[in-house]
C-alpha cells in the first residue's frame, strides 16, 4: 500500500537493449518498424530443440565495450550487461552523470530494483558445473558467486552508480520487469527513496524450460523453481501449462520416439486419465 498524498512520482529516464535495438531511439523505430527482433537461432536447432526462435540482443559485448572498462566485463555475464548498459543508458537519459570509479561518495537517495527469470543460468551451467564435475573448482575465480546470483545485475548497477537505498531483484515470469516497476513506484510514493532504477535483466539463448521424451512420458526440467516458497507467482502458469497438457507437449515434433516406446492406446490412455 502507499499513501495518495504521497509525492508525485515520474519517469524521467529511459533505457532499453532488447533484442530489435539498442537506445529508445532504435527501439521506438524498430516498433513503428514492426521488427521484434525474434528469428532463428542456430544453437537452438543444434541442441534439437521443437522451438529454434528466440530474441538475443546483438552485440552485448561490444556495446559494454563502450560503457565499462575492461576489468569489469571480465567479471560480468551477458545477463549482468544487459542491465548494466540499460541502467546507465537510463541514468544519463535522465540527466545524470554515472560517477568515477574512485569516487567515494554514495547516493543514499537512490535505489534499484532489477528482476530477473533465470539470469546467471549461463554461468551456471557453462563455466560452475563443469569445472566443477572436473574437479577444477580452483579455477572457478572469484567473480563467480556474483556471476550466478540472481541478484547479480542490481549489485553490479549499485556499484557502478553508487546507490545506497534499496537494491533488491524480484522474480515473476514474464511479470518480473513490470513488478520492479511498481516495487519501485510503491518505494518512491511512501517517500522511502528519492530515485529508484527499475526494470527487468533477462539471460538470452538460454532455455527457461525443456521438454524431454522419456519412454511413454516426458520429462519437464525448470530452469528457475516455479513454486519457490509460494513467492513467485508469476512463474506458476509454467507448472500449470505443463500438468494440464501433459498429453500434449509433444506439439510440435517432428523426430520420432524412441523405438519400442509407443503412445498409450485409448484404453492406457483412459488408465492414467483415471
Amino acid at each position: 500500500m502507499f499513501d495518495q498524498r504521497g509525492p508525485r512520482v515520474v519517469v524521467t529516464g529511459l533505457g532499453v537493449v532488447a533484442a530489435n535495438a539498442h537506445g529508445v531511439p532504435a527501439f521506438l523505430e524498430a516498433l513503428r518498424a514492426g521488427r521484434s527482433g525474434i528469428a532463428f537461432q542456430q544453437h537452438l536447432a543444434d541442441a534439437n530443440f521443437a522451438c529454434q526462435v528466440g530474441g538475443i540482443p546483438a552485440d552485448i559485448a561490444r556495446i559494454a565495450e563502450g560503457y565499462l572498462p575492461a576489468a569489469d566485463l571480465m567479471a560480468m555475464n551477458a545477463n549482468m550487461m544487459y542491465g548494466a548498459v540499460a541502467a546507465m543508458d537510463a541514468w544519463r537519459d535522465g540527466g545524470l552523470s554515472v560517477p568515477d570509479c574512485g569516487d567515494d561518495e554514495v547516493d543514499w537517495g537512490t535505489g534499484a530494483i532489477i528482476g530477473t527469470g533465470i539470469g546467471g543460468m549461463d554461468t551456471i551451467a557453462e563455466k560452475l558445473v563443469p569445472k566443477t564435475d572436473a574437479g577444477k573448482v580452483s579455477r572457478l575465480g572469484s567473480t563467480m558467486v556474483e556471476q550466478i546470483m540472481a541478484s547479480g545485475a542490481s549489485a553490479r548497477v549499485a556499484g557502478i552508480l553508487a546507490l545506497g537505498n534499496q537494491v533488491s531483484t524480484n522474480s515473476s515470469a514474464c511479470n518480473t520487469g513490470a513488478e520492479a516497476i511498481i516495487s519501485a513506484f510503491t518505494r518512491l510514493k511512501n517517500g522511502l527513496a528519492q530515485r529508484m532504477l527499475a526494470g527487468g535483466s533477462e539471460l538470452a539463448g538460454k532455455a527457461a524450460v525443456i521438454d524431454v521424451p522419456v519412454g511413454r512420458g516426458h520429462v519437464v526440467m525448470f530452469a528457475n523453481n516455479p513454486m519457490w516458497r509460494h513467492e513467485t507467482h508469476g512463474s506458476f502458469s509454467l507448472l500449470f501449462n505443463a500438468i494440464l497438457n501433459y498429453d500434449n507437449l509433444g506439439v510440435g515434433r517432428t523426430e520420432a520416439r524412441p523405438t519400442g516406446t509407443p503412445r498409450p492406446d485409448a484404453e492406457e490412455q483412459n488408465d492414467v486419465n483415471h
